[in-house]
């Protein structure tokens, strides 16, 4: 069993959603649509949610640094076969060049974690982003990014406002 497989199964297991236990469903990500965004030290960052429909929500953020269009993110999150989610995304710089560290497809992190209002996607292979953390408080969304133990990297986290 591959590492994402396992850890999808793990999340279903972990899942503690209204229906007692069973895996989630997209509608449970419902807290995640809208517009949120966040301005802070020269930056615009906006996050997208659409509504989930079939088997998929689909969602985009940018950030744009000193009036530039720095970064576009396309994600998704699937429902695959084994009923798990997955969390995809792939990152674009300026015209759409898509990062070379992402050549060979998309990050890929399973629904690991999921309550009221959060969701957490992780992939216990990747260094960075380890963990990608969702959180809903009234109109804020937290998004963190947290790196594997012993890291260089460091965690980020970002808090939106939401905007519609």
């Amino acid at each position: 069993m591959s590492a994402i497989a396992l850890v999808t199964a793990l999340g279903c297991a972990v899942w503690g959603g209204a229906a007692g236990g069973s895996a989630p469903e997209l509608r449970d990500l419902a807290f995640l649509e809208g517009a949120w965004q966040v301005e802070q030290e020269g930056m615009f960052m906006r996050e997208v949610w659409d509504p989930a429909r079939g088997d998929a929500m689909a969602g985009h953020f940018m950030i744009v640094q000193e009036g530039h269009a720095a970064l576009y993110e396309l994600f998704t999150v699937e429902r695959q076969e084994d009923g798990g989610l997955v969390l995809r995304l792939r990152h674009f710089g300026w015209g759409l060049e898509p990062w070379a560290s992402e050549a060979s497809g998309p990050l890929s992190l399973p629904l690991t974690e999921a309550a009221e209002g959060r969701a957490v996607f992780e992939d216990p292979e990747r260094d960075f982003p380890r963990r990608v953390v969702y959180s809903v408080e009234g109109d804020r969304l937290t998004v963190r990014l947290e790196p594997a133990a012993g890291s260089e990297r460091e965690e980020i986290v970002t808090v939106f406002e939401r905007v519609e």
